[in-house]
């Protein structure tokens, strides 16, 4: 076992010649990353004025840029390793393919890392958008409608020079500041947000390299985005896609209790190397994960901890569960609001975000199904279905959707936006189930399931509450 960064991997024994240099120098990389995003994340929280905003995001752009170029590098060794390979055959000496072999590991690490590191990084840009957006979870939504434009390589390094120009010359001739979605992982239609001091409206744009028409498809994407912003509605492929304004429903402290478990879970790891704490609905484990790899004791209560089927509240009793690891946040970001806008140190919310501390979330599927009762909903969970057929509950892969509800001869599908919300972010289930039946309500209210079902298409709903978003400006008190 190897310690790269914050996680202990196995490689493979033909392997182990890799020089502990190349593993050094990823060691080093993960620490620098986390001592980096310490210092970025308290100075975005520090930002008042487009100028804090524009001279942070030219710091910001130095390090995507320079960490989507070591993938670059990486990629290109990676591809040459595989092709020297290739041309060795079986017959070739073993020594010599064991050395490209080890090339080509190194290549693969490295992308492994970068690749992550680029998304952490851009968690720095997330939590601008949030900020400047107005912690505005609706608009960040549809503003993520579209697929990852992936890291800027150098076949992109073009059109980042021209966006790079667009961004001085509105800040130069306007004094605006031109926000860049390509540093972000969750804006992804159009190329810039660019804010004015005199507007509360940020205003979008697409560039390009060439002076050619953009692409149909884009002006798409982009006319859809802002259409679903401002109707909270859309059509997306064979779904209708509906979110109702922002909803105030005065269940703050009941949503303040549920983040609390989870910071004070997060503080214990800190200091004792694992936290856990345990609510109604949720259960929360915290670990250091270096700190549990070097102490034989904490490896024990961790491993105690997964293995004992801990009850997750005292009551109701429930033999099925969710569970979701914080650091897949991070490695497959969406709408997830990143860790450097929750209410936590600097320090510690870049800890969750490289993994230095990680946190493993589970969510009590019975407290859940009888608040869905309780709403006049039948309901049942995928994981029971898949427990039956010998697979693992809890395994997000396998529990789409989550949960299933019906009424009145309707179903209704709950999938993973607020799962990640019950997750991450506080929602509760009685909150959930209040939201689902108030939605249902205002649904058959505009005949909405009629008119998806007359033009074979899914309803799906999702929301956001003030309270959360509420949490989230609390951050900008702790630099």
């Amino acid at each position: 076992m190897k310690q790269l960064g914050f996680f202990t991997i196995s490689l493979p024994q033909e392997l182990e010649i890799l020089p502990e240099s190349v593993l050094g120098d990823i060691h080093s990389a993960f620490l620098d990353t986390w001592h980096q995003l310490t210092s970025l994340i308290s100075q975005v929280r520090k930002c008042q004025k487009l100028e804090d905003y524009y001279f942070l995001q030219e710091k910001l752009g130095l390090r995507v840029l320079q960490i989507d170029s070591e993938i670059d590098t990486a990629n290109i060794a990676s591809y040459q390793a595989t092709k020297e390979l290739n041309k060795l055959g079986n017959s070739a000496d073993p020594e010599k393919k064991l050395n490209i072999s080890g090339k080509l590991l190194e290549a693969d690490l490295k992308r492994h890392l970068y690749l992550l590191a680029g998304k952490q990084y851009r968690t720095v840009g997330d939590a601008m958008a949030w900020q400047l957006y107005q912690y505005n979870a609706h608009t960040i939504s549809s503003l993520g409608m579209n697929q990852s434009p992936g890291i800027i390589s150098q076949a992109k390094k073009k059109g980042a020079l021209v966006e790079a120009a667009e961004v001085r010359t509105y800040w130069e001739q306007e004094s605006a500041f031109a926000l860049r979605h390509d540093y972000t992982n969750c804006l992804r239609v159009s190329d810039l947000s660019i804010f004015h001091d005199n507007s509360d409206q940020a205003e979008l744009k697409e560039v390009k390299a060439s002076r050619k028409k953009k692409k149909i498809s884009q002006q798409a994407i982009q006319r859809r985005a802002l259409e679903f912003a401002q109707l909270h509605v859309t059509e997306l492929e064979n779904d209708i896609i509906y979110y109702p304004p922002v909803l105030n429903t005065g269940d703050r402290e009941e949503i303040l209790t549920t983040m609390l478990l989870l910071s004070e879970a997060v503080r214990q790891a800190i200091e004792e190397g694992i936290g856990y704490r345990v609510g109604k609905h949720i259960e929360i484990v915290a670990y250091n994960g270096p700190r549990c790899a070097r102490q034989p004791y904490l490896q024990k209560r961790l491993m105690q901890i997964n293995d004992t089927h801990l009850p997750i509240s005292v009551q109701p009793p429930s033999d099925d569960y969710i569970v979701a690891l914080g650091i897949n946040r991070v490695k497959n970001p969406v709408f997830s609001v990143p860790y450097a806008i929750y209410p936590l140190p600097p320090e510690v919310a870049a800890a969750l975000t490289v993994g230095l501390i990680d946190i493993q979330v589970r969510l009590n599927v019975q407290v859940i199904l009888d608040a869905f009762r309780a709403n006049g909903f039948d309901a049942i969970c995928s994981t029971s279905l898949w427990r039956q057929n010998g697979l693992q509950p809890g395994n997000p892969k396998t529990l789409q959707p989550y949960f299933v509800l019906s009424k009145d001869g309707r179903s209704i599908r709950v999938t993973e936006y607020p799962i990640e919300q019950m997750l991450f972010e506080g929602l509760t289930p009685t909150l959930l189930a209040a939201t689902v039946a108030r939605t249902y309500e205002e649904c058959l209210a505009r005949d909405a399931f009629n008119i998806a079902v007359s033009q074979g298409q899914s309803l799906h709903v999702c929301t956001t509450y003030t309270e959360i978003t509420d949490i989230w400006r609390e951050s900008r008190m702790l630099v």
